[in-house]
């Protein structure tokens, strides 16, 4: 059981997204089951189906994850699962803490909660925020990143299992978060209640 409405609040900052507002670096064509969690990942009612991957740096993987339909490239709704060797769960989420604080002094919309899942080791950031894309474009995007400390015989690191939601547009941005404040936390305990997906064998 976890408490108070699944997740218990450590840290509110403000109103409360581009932790992943950026270019992708591998065609769709190319995807590559990296983490051994081919998918389809159901979250709610909804299937996820792999549509990128990459391998950025040297024990670090990201995969994300759409419904039939989207494209990573303009979605509006995406799971996440990332991989982060060699990095402690204390300092992974302190520096993403920090850069959202850094943030936010150029971008107002920017805001997180951070939570600590009962009678586990994971975390749970959840953040907002805005950018106007390379067209001009508004782009609102709330994120739910749950961490986790990750072990295998080579060493540790850090899973992560996120959803991330975006709103193009000034208008569909402001509408995007008036709703935002009515289905949040509904998402957070999905995310906080669902089966974390095995991570392993990574390519």
């Amino acid at each position: 059981m976890i408490a108070r409405r699944i997740i218990t609040t450590i840290v509110f900052l403000g109103v409360a997204l581009l932790g992943g507002i950026t270019a992708q670096a591998e065609p769709a064509h190319n995807v590559i089951d990296r983490l051994n969690v081919p998918g389809p990942i159901r979250f709610g009612e909804t299937d996820y189906r792999l549509a990128w991957s990459s391998h950025p740096s040297p024990g670090y993987f990201k995969q994300e994850y759409v419904p039939a339909g989207q494209k990573v490239e303009r979605f509006e709704v995406m799971i996440l699962i990332e991989l982060a060797m060699g990095r402690s769960l204390k300092d992974t989420v302190t520096a993403q803490v920090a850069m959202l604080k850094d943030r936010k002094k150029t971008d107002p919309v920017t805001n997180m909660s951070l939570m600590a899942k009962e009678n586990t080791d994971e975390i749970i950031l959840d953040f907002v925020m805005q950018a106007r894309g390379a067209d001009g474009t508004l782009i609102t995007e709330w994120n739910a990143y749950r961490y986790k400390p990750h072990t295998t015989l080579s060493g540790k690191g850090v899973v992560l299992f996120a959803i991330s939601k975006r709103a193009y547009g000034d208008d569909e941005g402001m509408a995007f978060l008036k709703a935002l404040w009515a289905n949040r936390q509904a998402d957070l305990n999905m995310l906080a209640a669902s089966t974390f997906p095995a991570v392993s064998g990574v390519k």
